[in-house]
């Protein structure tokens, strides 16, 4: 059974997340939520196993809305990058359990949540759609599962934005502020 959803996003999210027991495996091409981050870390402070594959940008790793992954690592989660160089992963997508499915065109963002018009699928009772999103998750993992050299969290003052470029890391890049 599959239910469209069209609106608080992140609740909904946040809502199933909750519900997990063994494990989330998450593959979203933007995730920005510190909500659903801590839900995240609370979850695996409750011994769930957590994977995430994230596109390797800017968005992700390299600016003012880019979460601090730190914590999630220290407590074991798994964080895999999909760098560009290889292909684009645009995919959105989230397994709990191995039973339940979120799937639609929703990133993980504050403008997904709150400004875009976007759709949210919850899919449950259907084993061979959730095995076919496993084995996805499972070939994007192998896919991208090499080591990332990752710039520095970012550094910020009020008047300059300075950070290393995920594309090229020997580029630093100021921008200013006002």
């Amino acid at each position: 059974m599959t239910t469209p959803i069209s609106d608080n996003f992140e609740t909904r999210i946040i809502n199933e997340l909750m519900l997990a027991q063994q494990s989330i495996k998450i593959a979203v091409a933007w995730f920005n939520s510190k909500s659903i981050l801590d839900i995240l870390c609370w979850k695996l402070r409750g011994g769930v196993n957590v994977e995430i594959i994230l596109h390797y940008d800017d968005v992700n790793s390299g600016s003012e809305s880019s979460l601090d992954f730190s914590e999630y690592k220290q407590l074991g989660g798994i964080l895999v990058w999909a760098k560009a160089e290889k292909s684009t992963m645009h995919v959105k997508f989230c397994i709990i359990d191995d039973r339940v499915l979120l799937h639609g065109s929703c990133n993980w963002t504050y403008r997904a949540f709150k400004k875009n018009d976007e759709i949210l699928n919850i899919t449950t009772e259907e084993p061979e759609t959730i095995k076919s999103y496993c084995t996805t998750f499972l070939n994007l993992k192998e896919k991208y599962n090499s080591p990332v050299s990752l710039p520095p969290r970012t550094a910020y003052t009020t008047q300059n934005r300075i950070r290393k470029s995920p594309k090229n890391e020997s580029v630093v890049e100021v921008h200013n502020l006002l």
